[in-house]
């Protein structure tokens, strides 16, 4: 039914040059489409997080501590005690999932570093040792400048230094307080 209805339409009005038709045929179809049938509607669902076993049955007896932490306070003196016992057992059996969760993790890590080591030692070894660059400078730019011309040598405080050859010893007033090996 479209493609007739467009069919009609443009042997109606495409008329003149092709560079002309090309644009108004695009244009048109484009036009039809969009009245008929509507805008494209984005049916995507958000990312759904895949949890393992282990993560769900975490997730689902933290859900009952919360419930016998609720029931607790709830409770009369009788009751107090069977349900600290069950919240308890829940808490250990917890952390026995949780300690199995994060040595999963790390044997995952090791696994992973371990190939990267044997696909290239010496990246892995670069990146290893070298320093992580983080944060920011947050000082002003005048305040660097002075402790730039504080602690360095300018040429007229170089022509008072004596240096020696092999630079193991300054005699430079500056660098006496400072070791060098």
């Amino acid at each position: 039914q479209f493609e007739a209805d467009a069919a009609s339409t443009l042997t109606l009005v495409l008329k003149g040059t092709a560079q002309r038709k090309m644009e108004l045929m695009s244009s048109i179809i484009y036009t039809m489409g969009y009245d008929r049938f509507g805008p494209i509607k984005q049916n995507k669902a958000p990312p759904q997080k895949h949890e393992n076993q282990r993560q769900q049955k975490i997730a689902k007896i933290r859900s009952e501590v919360r419930q016998l932490t609720k029931r607790y306070k709830e409770a009369n003196e009788a009751e107090r005690e069977a349900l600290a016992e069950l919240r308890d057992d829940c808490k250990l059996k917890l952390k026995k999932l949780r300690q199995a969760e994060n040595n999963r993790k790390q044997r995952k890590e090791r696994n992973q570093k371990r190939a990267e080591f044997i696909a290239n030692p010496f990246k892995f070894t670069k990146k290893l040792l070298s320093d992580k660059a983080s944060g920011q400078l947050v000082i002003p730019k005048d305040e660097i400048e002075k402790h730039i011309k504080k602690y360095t040598v300018t040429p007229i405080g170089i022509e008072t230094c004596q240096f020696k050859k092999n630079y193991s010893n300054l005699t430079c007033p500056q660098f006496n307080s400072m070791k060098l090996k």
